[in-house]
């Protein structure tokens, strides 16, 4: 629609429209300074663990009275439990139906949109990593295992070595598929019994795996290979990995990574998945060009691979359609591998030699070898770079650093356009500039000028001078974003939620309320695109790749007094809620397709109904925006309107946990190796946010939520979980590290 300078009533406090009724039902009033800030900037923040009676965390320690109550009711994360999810909880509170009352004036934030877009994601991937893909996995490493085991049996003398070692490091991944025997655990199952009943699956112990498949291996690789094991279990610091230093001993393995995070800690399969997908995600094998021995033993062991995944393995079926169903799903959730994967090497080598005639003896011929050396330049380079590598030539630079990192990789972690903007704006490819970034760089590069003004703010900080190469840079990352046709962020779900975040960057010009053009909104509106950034990287923490350098109908209306009818708010970002309507299209399509989840494509399922609640909320986004009034029909349906069914299971049967409805996550997002550091970004408790608007001519309060936003760099050591974050935050005195300076402050 026509974005007109939007016409507001006078706004104030003492005149809007029943606020006195919304603290009166809320059990709160504002304190001088708050009442100072909302006349000041038209909005405040106030953290809601200050307001007990809406915040939905219990104030008591929970303490079971029997063992079978511990059973089924574990003890909180901190010790306080929070079951209703503490974002959406207001509008529970606020609206879903039921009394017309004026002051019932809901704010429906961008932020609140997104965490609730977050929380269905993360379950949705949850549920089906647990009941799906470990299983499937599991199928793929056995056959991928047997075939290869067959092909080393069966070898000749002089390639019998090579299947020797690639068989060691493919049992390592179905090794830590393994049950690893920690808590918590809960009771997996995966399909149905014929009595209907579900299907229980009993993982195998690591120990029992240890035994049996690296017992297996020939005698020369099992103690490497346990001790590759060893090191991953240990999740400590960089060593060596003893199965893959051989390709490069320059290069060090950074156990810290198998730390199992974000929702892969919650139980025995999904820690089990991630440790696999990590390792299978991490380690590669260089294609680089014969030395001057003639010996390319990363060339030849990724053609060895590419040849054993499309063989047939002992059942008749080949590992690559396990790997095509795996890498189908994985990647319309969070798109495409960052590294060369099977199509891309197998099209390549079909390119540069016949395929047809090709035998594996060829992969350790000096002369085939040498003639494909020439060609790798055929091959896509990374664009984030992602391994712990020493530069060994005097004065390279970063592109021969970029060239130097092209391997195959089994499930390569994704690219994606974030940890692109980090890699390109630190050692090193920049060497002028600060080997722990911002995320301020990813705001900015998304086009908001607050964000580059930080940005550049920080730089300044950290003693930057010569910030010109820096702002050609982020200049060219912007455009280059910018440029990325439709099709390019309807790549997976990760890629089209990074987009809807750039969204929301930009001016907040005449065509908003007077809170969305203060000053102060400014900082607000960056952390809320890094709040949702958050949000993002913590949910596909296990696939991308991380940049390293060193309701109810309206009814009746003519019989409703409208002075009675509430008059809420929707923030009135245009172009953020015509692309969530697309990218909620685009994951309802892609789950039918997938045939994933049938039940949250049903009419009342999460994404039947948050299709149309998006495009509702988008219709009254755009009426704002046109200047238009809302008629009651409108303020009734956003009255009924109450997210919080986002974050309800997926599975219906599964009972809500104490920590189930906890907004506090932490995600690792860059690291420094040459520093000793790890980036942080992590989400706190949210905020109530207040605002006074005057749309429609109505001066009024409006409530909704906001993020609360971190930043921080800790020692790289053992990552940090979800689980060691909120131990600081769910206890009756909460602590947490500082928050950026830039941000906005909560006003008590």
């Amino acid at each position: 629609p026509a974005v007109k300078a939007i016409e507001e009533a006078p706004l104030d406090l003492a005149t809007a429209r029943a606020a006195a009724g919304l603290f009166e039902e809320l059990g709160f009033t504002l304190t001088e300074t708050q009442k100072a800030a909302l006349g000041r900037d038209k909005f405040v923040l106030i953290p809601i663990a200050d307001l007990p009676s809406i915040d939905p965390m219990e104030r008591e320690p929970y303490v079971p009275e029997t063992p079978e109550e511990a059973k089924f009711f574990p003890k909180p994360t901190g010790g306080l439990a929070v079951y209703e999810d503490e974002m959406l909880a207001i509008y529970s509170r606020i609206g879903g139906g039921g009394d017309l009352k004026p002051w019932r004036n809901h704010f429906v934030t961008t932020d609140s949109i997104l965490h609730a877009w977050h929380r269905f994601f993360e379950s949705a991937l949850e549920e089906i990593e647990t009941k799906d893909l470990y299983s499937r996995l599991d199928t793929f490493l056995t056959r991928w295992l047997s075939g290869l085991r067959v092909l080393r049996e069966t070898a000749s003398p002089e390639l019998a070595p090579h299947y020797e070692q690639l068989e060691a490091q493919i049992a390592v991944a179905l090794v830590l598929l393994g049950d690893d025997g920690e808590e918590p655990r809960k009771e997996i199952t995966s399909g149905w019994n014929d009595d209907g009943s579900p299907k229980v699956v009993t993982l195998t112990s690591l120990q029992d795996r240890i035994a049996s498949v690296l017992g297996a291996l020939p005698e020369r690789w099992r103690k490497p290979a346990q001790t590759e094991v060893q090191l991953i279990l240990g999740k400590e610091g960089f060593s060596p990995s003893p199965l893959f230093a051989s390709y490069d001993p320059e290069k060090a393995q950074d156990f810290t990574q198998f730390t199992p995070r974000s929702h892969y800690s919650k139980n025995q399969a999904l820690r089990a998945y991630f440790r696999s997908m990590m390792y299978l995600g991490r380690n590669g094998w260089p294609l680089k060009a014969p030395d001057e021995k003639g010996q390319a033993s990363g060339l030849t062991h990724s053609l060895l691979l590419g040849d054993s995944l499309g063989r047939p393995a002992p059942d008749g079926i080949a590992p690559v359609e396990d790997w095509r169903a795996i890498m189908e799903i994985t990647s319309f959730f969070v798109g495409g591998s960052d590294d060369v994967d099977y199509p891309e090497l197998r099209r390549w080598l079909g390119g540069n030699t016949d395929l047809a005639a090709w035998t594996v003896g060829q992969s350790i011929d000096p002369g085939v070898l040498s003639s494909l050396g020439e060609k790798l330049g055929g091959l896509r380079k990374p664009g984030i770079l992602s391994q712990v590598r020493r530069r060994t030539k005097p004065g390279e630079i970063g592109e021969e650093v970029r060239d130097e990192s092209l391997q195959f990789r089994v499930f390569g972690q994704r690219f994606t356009y974030d940890a692109w903007v980090l890699t390109e704006l630190t050692p090193p490819l920049m060497e002028n500039l600060p080997g722990t970034p911002t995320a301020l760089y990813v705001a900015a590069a998304l086009g908001d000028p607050r964000a580059r003004e930080l940005a550049l703010a920080w730089l300044d900080q950290k003693g930057v001078k010569d910030k010109a190469p820096f702002e050609s840079k982020l200049d060219h990352l912007a455009t280059t974003i910018r440029e990325v046709p439709d099709a390019g962020w309807f790549a997976s779900m990760a890629t089209k939620k990074l987009h809807l975040i750039g969204t929301l960057a930009g001016e907040k010009g005449d065509g908003f309320p007077a809170f969305m053009r203060s000053p102060r909104w400014g900082a607000k509106h960056v952390e809320g695109m890094l709040g949702a950034y958050t949000q993002l990287k913590h949910d596909t923490l296990l696939y991308a790749k991380q940049s390293y350098a060193e309701m109810g109908e309206g009814g009746d209306t003519d019989k409703i007094d409208e002075d009675t009818v509430p008059y809420g708010f929707v923030q009135p970002e245009v172009r953020f809620w015509a692309e969530l309507e697309r990218l909620a299209r685009y994951t309802y399509e892609g789950f039918k397709k997938h045939k994933l989840l049938p039940n949250t494509v049903e009419e009342w399922g999460h994404l039947g109904r948050f299709q149309k609640d998006v495009a509702m909320l988008r219709l009254l986004a755009n009426k704002t925006a046109a200047g238009e009034k809302w008629n009651l029909e409108d303020r009734l349906w956003l009255l009924e309107f109450n997210p919080s069914y986002m974050a309800e299971p997926v599975d219906p049967m599964t009972v809500q946990g104490p920590d189930d409805g906890k907004a506090a996550i932490v995600a690792d997002i860059q690291t420094n190796v040459r520093e000793g550091k790890v980036l942080y970004e992590a989400l706190g408790r949210p905020y109530l946010l207040l605002a006074l608007v005057g749309d429609g001519g109505l001066n009024r309060l409006v409530a909704g939520t906001a993020y609360d936003y971190y930043e921080f760099t800790q020692p790289l050591q053992e990552r940090l979980t979800d689980e060691a974050w909120r131990k600081k935050i769910y206890v009756i005195n909460p602590e947490s590290p500082a928050k950026p300076e830039w941000t906005v402050t909560p006003i008590r």
